[in-house]
């Protein structure tokens, strides 16, 4: 047996892996769409939340989205779940 062979598998089939991959999780999830001129820039989010009345902020690794004049902590929320919330006030 080729221990190379062993280790690193061939790239066409790594490939399939992610293919097959790729494919099972937009059939479960769906693509996610965007009208035109629409971006996930960080600079372009804050400036659409302002326009809708929040703040966003970026502290480390975490996200705050706060309307504008609230006082107080504002919550502490990782990618995923500040794009989520972004998404139900774009609604």
């Amino acid at each position: 047996m080729n221990v190379l062979n062993f280790r690193n598998p061939r790239k066409s089939a790594a490939n399939a892996d992610v293919t097959a991959m790729a494919a099972a999780f937009i059939a479960e999830h769906g693509v996610r769409r965007f009208d035109r001129g629409f971006s996930q820039d960080w600079l372009y989010l804050q400036n659409l939340m302002l326009s809708f009345g929040y703040i966003l902020r970026k502290e480390r690794t975490f996200y705050s989205l706060t309307p504008v004049g609230q006082r107080g902590r504002p919550k502490m929320l990782g990618r995923d779940k500040i794009l989520a919330r972004i998404d139900e006030i774009l609604r």
